[in-house]
């Protein structure tokens, strides 16, 4: 027995069908104030809309999702990387975000090391959240990085209270990351420390014999073994292999790994160099910047692990100045530094460039750089400009091989300088 029932306009129609072998064997019916015939109709109009979204449902596409999950649904760029709240914010952004942090020590030139592995983990996961965790003075650095949402200040290199440990991991608790990589070497301590904040770490682990470190290694979902007590003393080759155990841990990404490092330089600091320039008499394009005059200014932006390479003398940058084909632009920390540059190059344009903001601007303005040992080096071959680096010995020149830079002695400077092309500004 089946019951159809339509009621348009408060009318009734009641159909009572009894099929034997297909056949239609009883019908009576009622109807009020719609006449039989236009209820039929109406009906043939629902039946005919339901078959056509039933073939409309069987000929649609299959969507497949292309994001690795494993058989819980959940992502699995890395393992275990489930709580509640990431859920939510998969959840709200397609299943792509993710929140990283970078526990980085060093100093401001130091972090600059490690850009590139910050473009690798924006490569494989564009959308994800990368924040990073450094020193007071090592922040600035990523005010031109394009890859980090927030930086965090702590003492990462140094000995710390035990309330600010408190506090550090307060914080890194309160923002749920689905992943902490640290850069400084882990020992039973760092790892420990890090494991209570997010259960899935990676990173370089120590190196120092500590029987504790075995400890550390399993605490850890991954790690590997730093080439040094303290990586930075290796130079630009400081984080090789922790870029290679991170990208070991991702799926591929849509751009290649081996696209230039990119630097974005603020606004303001761009109108800065602008107008810096113009009162100088100068433009884009039309200079080469020096940069790493003798200071002992913490703005000076130079390596940490390296202080003997962290300037030039005055007269190794009075000879630069009569080398070059163009005119050349002193960036100094301070304005108490400019008194050694003038006093030995009468003429010099100088310019106070107190962070790395202005120093980026004023390097991509540039026609191409020559500087110590300091954060003007990796910036300048970040942005493809021409770049003579000014070591105090050869073993040092050694230790740091940026793409596009020629790293000489002192006793060597005026000729590569002399050799510089003329470049065009980027900006």
């Amino acid at each position: 027995m089946r019951s159809v029932c339509l009621a348009p306009n408060r009318a009734f129609i009641q159909f009572k069908t009894v099929t034997s072998k297909g056949k239609l064997t009883h019908c009576e019916a009622h109807v009020s104030k719609v006449s039989k015939t236009t209820i039929l109709e109406r009906r043939s109009l629902v039946v005919k809309s339901a078959v056509q979204e039933r073939a409309l449902a069987e000929t649609e596409e299959e969507v497949t999702d292309v994001v690795p999950r494993d058989e819980h649904g959940c992502l699995s760029y890395f393992p275990s990387m489930y709580n509640l709240e990431s859920l939510i914010q998969e959840l709200s952004v397609g299943g792509f975000s993710k929140k990283m942090l970078i526990y980085a020590p060093g100093g401001v030139a130091d972090q600059m090391l490690l850009f590139p592995l910050l473009k690798l983990l924006n490569n494989r996961i564009p959308s994800a959240a990368i924040d990073i965790m450094c020193g007071e003075r090592a922040h600035s650095a990523y005010d031109i990085c394009p890859y980090v949402c927030n930086t965090y200040v702590y003492n990462v290199d140094g000995s710390t209270l035990s309330s600010d440990y408190a506090e550090m991991l307060g914080t890194m608790k309160g923002e749920y990351y689905d992943k902490i990589i640290t850069a400084k070497p882990a020992g039973f301590g760092v790892s420990t420390f890090l494991w209570m904040a997010c259960s899935n770490t990676s990173g370089y682990l120590s190196t120092d014999g500590v029987p504790t470190n075995y400890i550390a290694s399993k605490m850890m979902a991954s790690s590997v073994q730093a080439p040094a007590d303290d990586p930075l003393t290796l130079g630009s080759s400081a984080y090789d292999e922790l870029v290679k155990l991170v990208a070991s841990e991702l799926p591929a990404g849509a751009v290649e790994d081996d696209e230039q490092v990119q630097v974005g330089v603020p606004e303001g600091a761009q109108d800065w160099a602008v107008q810096a320039l113009a009162a100088a008499g100068l433009k884009a394009g039309e200079y080469i910047l020096a940069h790493g005059v003798p200071s002992s200014s913490q703005a000076a932006m130079t390596m940490s692990r390296f202080p003997s390479s962290a300037s030039a003398s005055v007269q190794c940058f009075a000879s630069i100045a009569k080398a070059a084909s163009l005119p050349v632009v002193f960036a100094v920390p301070r304005e108490e530094d400019s008194k050694a540059v003038t006093d030995s190059i009468p003429n010099a344009t100088i310019l106070v460039v107190p962070n790395p903001s202005k120093l980026a601007a004023m390097v991509a303005l540039s026609s191409g750089v020559v500087a110590a040992n300091t954060a003007a080096l990796p910036l300048a071959s970040y942005m493809g400009k021409p770049v003579v680096g000014v070591f105090d010995t050869a073993e040092n020149a050694a230790l740091f091989s940026y793409p596009g830079v020629s790293c000489v002695c002192e006793s060597e400077v005026a000729a590569t300088v002399a050799a510089l092309p003329k470049g065009a500004s980027i900006m």
